[in-house]
């Protein structure tokens, strides 16, 4: 029985043994052979990043690329996490997607690298702003770039980078920035404008640089642009050259240049003549020019088909002393400034010497690259060759670009976007100051309706009036302010006219006409007047007095201005006196007594040598004449008589402790 119990025990031993066994093999097994689940990588991390702000296009390209780079197995975590931090990746992946995406940094201004990407740096010499106001065309405010911003504005169908075989190329573009308000699209291709682009533009042969440019405007009616280079490739069926030539004049008997043909893709052979004799050169060329004209032809033939080009040269011998230089007089917002300067004609022992505001620089080859203080930079290069000297001077304008602390601002405006007026102009007043509040006067102030510059109509202690001409319908208005640093904000609004006939109402007026500081209430207060088309206020004045039984004496002519001289009515001014209070005043001020009155009449030197009627709008004595008042709808007409210049009236700049 011993020996059987042993025997049991030795064989359920063995079986435990076995059934361990057995699941550690099939344990095994099936951990080699299971599905793995592999840890999400950063790359699939900054596709829900995107996806999240709904950037699906982006996602969708980085999805592609996440598909291939998971075969790549010798990725590695960090390099995960570097792609992850590496801003500058979203360019390179948007090459691959469908839909290209402009972006704005309104701080920086614009460059381009070798991809044709917008990042921000300094701009070159060329970068500069006209300084010229009165003409057509409106502000010429620079082009704020997109650099590498968080922030995308608009998407586009176009393929960066791909090629195509037709030369009419359409495209759509898509605003994502719903809180800005688009107000205009421009494209370029090359550098020529499309005019009222609809979707379509002609191609070049060979490679093509389209640039798409919006203009938004914020909730503050600011001014924002962004815009995106695009390159696009168009090789049809015909022969196309690429090259850097161009009709111009140089003064180097050396020109190098670069040239070559192609057909669909392919590059072909160029035949290159200079004045009819072939050159050799394989792409790039090196040529001794004649003087004066020099033609260069292109010739390229393929499979039965030929092209042509053909370029004019104009070699001007250099004279025999002197300064070539790219300078000019100019304004720029890039505090680093580059240009070139050499001397012609020189001798071994002639020497040059450029100064920046006094203090010599040095450059390399003849180019020199300086720093600019704020305002006027003086660029002065003498050369001399024994008895033999020149010498040029030029100024360059540096204005730092506002940024959100330091832009100048317009602190009170009459005028709404999107308003809509009656008539053919509309009066604006506008109060604008710079960072530090101070007050900024019409001399930096720039308005442009529709294009064309308006002149300001007035000025005060505060405000400063322009009067709107308007077309019927839709009116642009941009006003450019600029503070005494250089710095400007470009302000943007729109205006919708709705235009009526000669003799049409136009709108209201609330008007209020006393003589309270004589002790005569008011002859009427806060009556309705309409006022219409082609009326001018001086008019509307008129009217509204000879229509209550008062007639009046106006002096002026339209070179001077009108004014009112003076009311009479019989007997509407029995019992006028000076006030006390006022009298000591005005012996204060020595303005003295005329002892002019009448029962019937009150107006100009009545009393005083200060006495006359003034005019009050929407509370405020204005300083200028009646003539530049232009009524707006809801307006408020005060008609005073003042025996001090204004003073004792309230809304006057300068008044009394005591107003009447």
């Amino acid at each position: 029985m011993k020996i059987c119990a042993k025997k049991q025990d030795i064989i359920k031993y063995c079986v435990a043994i076995t059934v361990v066994c057995c699941a550690v093999f099939f344990g095994i097994y099936f951990y080699k052979n299971a599905d793995r689940v592999e840890p999400k990588n950063p790359i699939s991390q900054e596709i829900e990043q995107l996806t999240q702000n709904g950037e699906t296009q982006i996602g969708e390209s980085l999805a592609q690329q996440l598909e291939n780079s998971q075969t790549d197995n010798s990725q590695t975590d960090n390099e995960g996490e570097n792609d992850k931090n590496d801003s500058g990746k979203s360019n390179e992946n948007s090459e691959n997607s469908n839909e290209n995406f402009g972006t704005s940094n309104i701080n920086n201004q614009p460059q381009n690298n070798e991809n044709g990407n917008l990042s921000g740096g300094k701009n070159q010499q060329n970068d500069s702003q006209s300084d010229e106001k009165k003409q057509s065309g409106g502000i010429n405010a620079d082009i704020k770039p997109e650099g590498e911003s968080d922030i995308v504005y608009f998407k586009t169908s176009i393929k960066d980078g791909e090629t195509v075989s037709e030369k009419l190329y359409q495209f759509t573009i898509t605003q994502l920035q719903k809180d800005l308000k688009l107000r205009s699209t421009k494209v370029s291709v090359n550098g020529e404008e499309i005019a009222q682009f609809s979707g379509k533009c002609t191609l070049d042969e060979g490679k093509n640089i389209i640039r798409v440019q919006c203009t938004y405007t914020q909730n503050d009616n600011t001014i924002k642009r962004a815009y995106k280079d695009y390159t696009v490739y168009c090789y049809s069926e015909n022969i196309g050259f690429s090259t850097d030539l161009t009709d111009k004049e140089v003064n180097e008997e050396q020109l190098n240049f670069y040239a070559t043909a192609f057909y669909d893709k392919d590059e072909i052979s160029v035949k290159v003549m200079l004045n009819g004799n072939e050159i050799s050169g394989n792409g790039k060329y090196s040529v001794n020019l004649s003087e004066n004209e020099n033609y260069i032809t292109l010739f390229a033939e393929y499979k039965g088909k030929k092209a042509e080009k053909n370029y004019t040269i104009k070699y001007v011998k250099p004279q025999e002393f002197g300064i070539s230089t790219n300078l000019y007089d100019q304004t720029t917002s890039a505090e680093s400034f580059s240009f070139y300067a050499k001397m012609l004609g020189n001798s071994e022992n002639a020497k040059m010497t450029v100064a920046v505001n006094g203090k010599s620089v040095s450059g390399a080859d003849g180019n020199y690259n300086v720093t600019l203080k704020t305002g006027g930079n003086s660029i002065r290069i003498k050369a001399k060759d024994g008895e033999k000297s020149a010498e040029k001077v030029f100024t360059i304008t540096y204005i730092p670009t506002a940024d959100e602390t330091t832009k100048p601002v317009i602190s009170q405006i009459n005028l709404t976007d999107e308003m809509t007026v009656r008539g053919s102009g509309f009066s604006m007043s506008l109060t604008a100051a710079d960072c530090n509040s101070e007050r900024i006067y019409a001399d930096k102030i720039e308005v442009y309706v529709n294009g064309i510059y308006v002149d300001y109509d007035w000025q005060n202690s505060t405000d400063t009036g322009y009067y709107l001409p308007l077309n019927a319908g839709e009116n642009t208005v941009e006003i450019k302010i600029t503070d005494s640093q250089g710095r400007y904000q470009n302000y943007f609004y729109t205006i919708n006219c709705q235009r009526v006939q000669q003799g049409e109402e136009v709108g209201k007026i609330q008007f209020q006409f006393d003589a309270n500081v004589m002790g005569i209430p008011s002859f009427v207060q806060n009556s309705q007047v309409s006022f219409y088309e082609g009326e001018s206020a001086m008019d509307c004045i008129k009217r509204y007095l000879e229509e209550n039984g008062f007639s009046c004496e106006i002096s002026g002519d339209a070179d001077t201005g009108y004014y009112l001289k003076r009311i009479s009515k019989e007997s509407a001014f029995v019992g006028t006196q000076i006030p006390a209070q006022l009298d000591s005043y005005l012996s204060q001020d020595g303005i003295g007594k005329t002892g002019i009155s009448s029962a019937d009449s009150l107006g100009e030197l009545d009393f005083t040598q200060g006495s006359g009627w003034i005019i009050s709008l929407n509370g405020k004595v204005t300083s200028y004449g009646i003539s530049q008042v232009h009524f707006a709808d809801g307006d408020v007409l005060r008609l005073t008589f003042t025996l001090c210049y204004g003073r004792e009236i309230s809304g006057a700049e300068n008044a009394y402790d005591v107003v009447w």
